[in-house]
């Protein structure tokens, strides 16, 4: 089942960030738990980036912030939390609960969490208890999402899942890069073609599936350095 609910900005960044994020967007895109980590794509846009940067670099629960790509007026990073995660994270993976997108707009997250049932749903608000962060919910929903609202023929695969948690893992999109293309070839037994091309749609259809509309921006090709 899926739940949708908005959060102070406390669940996933401090409190005190709100004072200087006026004007930020930050979408959290593919999050992905591996061990006592939880590694995410975020795309950042607004007036002033760097600001949005240094709110989640200040954030203690963050390990790392590296630059992906970026034009003017957006960029798009990876962001590493770990191995203290924020409550919220917490509790959702005792429920076997994952976000499906964040959204930051000023001080405020829109949040879209999946649950495996409504029991496990209920396990997580039991669990998650923080007063100063409170959750409301805007909409539940029993029933899988339809074709229609994840446009069907963009979804992402379970091979593309598993490629990009494999890149995550291994630090391809860390900067300097701890994996290479052909090292996650090597892993995955292809060529490195077919893992770029697999990375690229992947994080395409991760964007599309979590809501994101397409924009005039350009990624840069995974083989420029």
């Amino acid at each position: 089942m899926f739940v949708d609910v908005t959060a102070p900005i406390g669940v996933l960044l401090p409190r005190q960030a709100d004072s200087v994020l006026a004007g930020i967007r930050a979408d959290v895109k593919s999050a992905v738990p591996v061990d006592s980590h939880l590694f995410a794509i975020v795309w950042i846009s607004g007036n002033n980036i760097a600001t949005g940067v240094t709110a989640f670099q200040k954030d203690p629960h963050v390990d790392h912030v590296d630059l992906i790509t970026e034009t003017e007026g957006e960029a798009i990073y990876q962001v590493t939390w770990g191995p203290e995660l924020p409550v919220l994270v917490e509790c959702l993976q005792d429920a076997n609960g994952v976000i499906i997108s964040a959204i930051l707009i000023d001080d405020s997250w829109s949040l879209s969490l999946r649950f495996p049932n409504r029991h496990a749903a209920s396990q997580f608000y039991e669990n998650y208890d923080a007063s100063d962060t409170p959750l409301s919910i805007r909409r539940i929903r029993s029933r899988e999402l339809s074709h229609q609202d994840l446009g069907s023929d963009r979804r992402v695969t379970p091979k593309q899942h598993h490629v990009l948690t494999l890149a995550l893992k291994s630090g391809y999109f860390e900067i300097p890069r701890r994996a290479t293309l052909n090292d996650l070839a090597s892993e995955l037994d292809v060529s490195g073609q077919a893992v770029s091309e697999c990375l690229r749609r992947g994080i395409a259809n991760s964007l599309v599936d979590s809501g994101a509309e397409y924009r005039d921006y350009k990624v840069d090709s995974p083989y420029q350095t």
